[in-house]
């Protein structure tokens, strides 16, 4: 999908115009409602260096997934006067056939007997989709304007290691995920989303 790290990187031209040049089109309609702007972002749009990045700290994207995000961040918060901005790490819960999780995709491709390659050197700390809709909301409602949030989970993963849990949760076929770091170069990275001053604001 769009999200897609190596799909990314492969496809620099598509992600420029689906994460950024996309942003400008519906900005103009929003602008034009005087609506509330909320971005989802990613958190790519840091190093992977250190990892444990708050709101703050200095976004400097390694792949063409964060650089895309991180223009359309900076597109917005020098052009918008009521925006939300929310770097989330990636989301665990029910999906679509468009959008299918992570569960839906190693359940769906056991049964078919397909591979699902993984990273395996990429840490995140992925968090429930019912938590973004909480923010989301929340921000709607106390009308919280011309911010930039992070939400993530208390526990840092590689994809690959949540997917073998899943597998071995649902009892699925251990063969079905394959660790490949392709996208990343097999450099170990840590994209961890401190989130603390979120709650603090959102208390």
């Amino acid at each position: 999908g769009s999200n897609d790290l190596l799909s990314a990187e492969q496809n620099v031209q598509l992600t420029q115009l689906v994460h950024s040049a996309g942003v400008n089109n519906i900005f103009s309609a929003a602008d034009t409602f005087k609506a509330k702007f909320i971005y989802l972002s990613s958190d790519f749009v840091f190093s992977g260096v250190d990892g444990n990045y708050n709101e703050t700290s200095t976004a400097i994207p390694a792949f063409q997934l964060g650089k895309a995000k991180l223009g359309a961040e900076n597109f917005l918060r020098s052009r918008s006067l009521n925006y939300i901005i929310i770097r989330s790490a990636p989301l665990l819960g029910r999906g679509t056939l468009e959008h299918p999780t992570l569960v839906d995709l190693l359940r769906e491709s056991s049964l078919r007997k397909k591979k699902v390659k993984m990273p395996g050197k990429i840490l995140h700390n992925p968090v429930h989709v019912s938590e973004l809709v909480r923010v989301i909301k929340q921000v709607i409602d106390e009308d919280i304007r011309n911010k930039i949030l992070h939400i993530g989970g208390l526990t840092k993963i590689s994809m690959a290691d949540l997917g073998r849990a899943v597998i071995e949760k649902l009892g699925l076929e251990p063969s079905t995920l394959e660790v490949s770091d392709a996208a990343s170069n097999a450099v170990a990275s840590d994209y961890s989303l401190n989130f603390s001053e979120t709650l603090d604001l959102l208390k």
